[in-house]
């Protein structure tokens, strides 16, 4: 499916990489539990002292999913996420795509005013920021920092739990 206002890729090379084996033809939220099956308990994702098989990456994508669906995105929404490099970023991505939600990804660097000028530009739902209680050195955001609230936009500090199916939200 090809959301409106965005341009496909020319029909002969598609036709080109399907015929290659570099495409097929499954979106990349309905990989996870291939890989999942695949390679079981076999080390996905290291980041610092958390390391998760595909078996828990794929159960964490789907919490994270489920989380999203119940707090009212929606296939077809957008989500702007400014998240760092974790794993809490990837099981954020994956659980867009499983579900048809855009992720338009913010770069740390942004602040209100650049993440304001986003959210209206892509029509986001919703804005997903790192949590700013936790106890991070690598959070953009310092402790206490305002958040965008906009009646039109919710936004939400996304905290994660060591175990499958533990999300917070928070709306900021």
């Amino acid at each position: 499916m090809i959301r409106t206002g965005v341009v496909g890729w020319p029909q002969e090379a598609a036709d080109r990489y399907v015929a290659s084996g570099l495409w097929r033809r499954q979106p990349l939220g309905g990989w996870v539990w291939s890989w999942a099956d695949r390679y079981g308990h076999r080390t996905a994702v290291v980041d610092g002292s958390v390391r998760l098989s595909y078996r828990e990456v794929a159960e964490r994508v789907d919490s994270l999913a489920e989380r999203l669906l119940g707090l009212g995105m929606r296939n077809g929404d957008n989500l702007l996420v400014q998240l760092p490099n974790c794993w809490e970023f990837l099981g954020l991505f994956l659980a867009c795509q499983r579900i048809g939600v855009a992720p338009l990804l913010a770069l740390p660097a942004h602040r209100e005013h650049e993440l304001a000028y986003l959210a209206d530009l892509a029509e986001v739902a919703a804005i997903v920021v790192p949590d700013p209680c936790a106890a991070s050195t690598t959070s953009p955001w310092p402790r206490g920092s305002p958040r965008i609230a906009r009646s039109a936009v919710r936004s939400w500090s996304l905290a994660a739990s060591r175990s499958p199916g533990t999300w917070t939200s928070r709306r900021c």
